[in-house]
């Protein structure tokens, strides 16, 4: 049995048929995502083997609740759309949808939710009566569709008290100061609060008094990641109340966190497994190319990093990403550089040889035209093995290791050698003779 998990690693489990040749296997998947199972039999002396396949999706269903403010507008006014879904995932994909009767549903626009699985959505109410509104997550690879609650607004036409709301900056990090502006369309006495909803989340920022005004400010300072709805309600002693709504986002910024991987005699590395934790949760993971680096996209934090080599944690190291950063790691890694010869001292050109390392993991290189190989591994005992002859060696430095292996003169060799001997003998007579017949 073949499980190819939606990653692309796969997962190889062997079962036994039962006398009728039914064979079945238990196997739990642990990765959201298409998954590709194949079940081959490779045959035997009767009959010839053979395979079937199949491919299965396993998918997460998520709870969405939906809310609205406020549930009485007036026409043409504008009205947050707000919610959560649980589990808090991020960058998903959420579809509002409203209907007049409850039964046919129309899109009115889409978005994605932020940090903690918070969405919010402004929408400006052209119709009179009762509006229903809903949440859908839409079905993909990983995710089945969900419909959140019902939620309903009572749209009424009257003249009204018209609040427009900005946010400077309307994106910043957690901590960072934001100033909501609050403009007007005529001046009000009474009274105006200002809320920001974090999810189902009720959140208080100010109350004050208005004294025939058309403008206000208030500085906010949130504290947490996500996406918030700033709510400006206004109360005025004659008329109708109204508000308004502007969305502010809070994420930390993405860096980029490079690495060089080198050897301790300063070497490229290529072929590291780069792993990023947080919190003990592998988050990314990279291999170096054969410059020796690679590259990461992350969210301002502290990291631990693995640097793992042919299945060893050879260096770990913390990283405080508050801005890009490229980090030297040097591995306790040597680059050898292997010559093979004969008993001769001539060079091997072109024949495999295998290095096994401290660890037990063996590394195949071929000769070049002059007999030599360059490997890095680890820093320690090192075994060398070529067509049955081996050396034990310590690898500390970068240097030559040396395997001489036996020669062997076959007959055609031995023949070459002797006829190349009669010629070179008959043309040192032939001088001789030469010189004898001059004399």
């Amino acid at each position: 049995m073949v499980y190819k998990w939606p990653n692309g690693s796969k997962t190889y489990r062997r079962v036994v048929t039962s006398k009728n040749g039914v064979f079945e296997d238990v196997f739990k998947p642990e990765m959201l995502g298409a998954w590709f199972v194949e079940a081959k039999w490779y045959g035997n002396n009767e009959y010839r083997g053979c395979s079937t396949q199949k491919t299965f999706w396993v998918k997460q269903r998520v709870e969405v609740t939906l809310m609205v403010s406020p549930v009485k507008a007036v026409l043409d006014s504008a009205i947050a759309i707000y919610g959560r879904i649980d589990p808090p995932l991020e960058n998903v994909k959420i579809v509002i949808e409203y209907s007049l009767d409850g039964v046919n549903w129309i899109e009115i626009g889409e978005v994605y939710t932020g940090a903690n699985g918070t969405f919010g959505y402004t929408y400006v109410v052209t119709m009179l009566g009762k509006i229903s509104f809903r949440a859908v997550v839409p079905e993909t690879e990983i995710l089945l569709e969900s419909i959140s609650n019902v939620v309903e607004v009572t749209v009424r036409e009257m003249a009204r008290v018209e609040v427009n709301v900005e946010v400077e900056p309307s994106e910043v990090r957690p901590g960072e100061e934001v100033l909501i502006k609050v403009f007007l369309n005529t001046s009000v006495t009474g009274s105006a609060r200002v809320s920001a909803y974090y999810g189902l989340e009720e959140i208080s920022i100010t109350e004050l008094e208005l004294d025939e005004k058309d403008y206000f400010e208030v500085s906010w300072t949130p504290e947490k990641e996500g996406v918030y709805v700033i709510v400006v309600e206004v109360v005025p002693e004659v008329g109708i109340p109204a508000a308004g709504f502007k969305i502010l986002t809070v994420r930390r910024p993405v860096y980029t966190l490079s690495f060089v991987v080198e050897s301790e005699d300063g070497f490229a590395v290529g072929g590291v497994l780069v792993g990023v934790y947080k919190g003990g949760n592998l988050i990314a993971l990279a291999v170096t190319k054969a410059d020796g680096r690679a590259s990461f996209y992350l969210l301002e934090d502290s990291y631990r990093v693995v640097f793992t080599y042919m299945g060893e944690v050879l260096y770990e190291t913390t990283v405080d990403l508050v801005e890009d950063k490229e980090v030297k790691a040097v591995l306790p890694l040597v680059r050898v550089e292997l010559y093979i010869k004969d008993a001769l001292g001539s060079p091997i050109a072109g024949t495999s040889l295998v290095v096994e390392d401290q660890y037990g993991n063996r590394y195949s290189a071929v000769t070049d035209a002059e007999g030599r190989v360059f490997l890095l591994v680890p820093k320690g005992n090192i075994k060398v093995m070529w067509g049955g002859v081996e050396k034990e060696t310590i690898a500390k430095e970068a240097g030559v290791i040396e395997l001489t292996v036996p020669v062997i003169i076959g007959l055609e060799y031995a023949v070459g050698l002797f006829i190349a001997g009669v010629i070179v003998g008959f043309i040192i007579a032939k001088i001789i003779y030469t010189k004898k017949e001059k004399a």
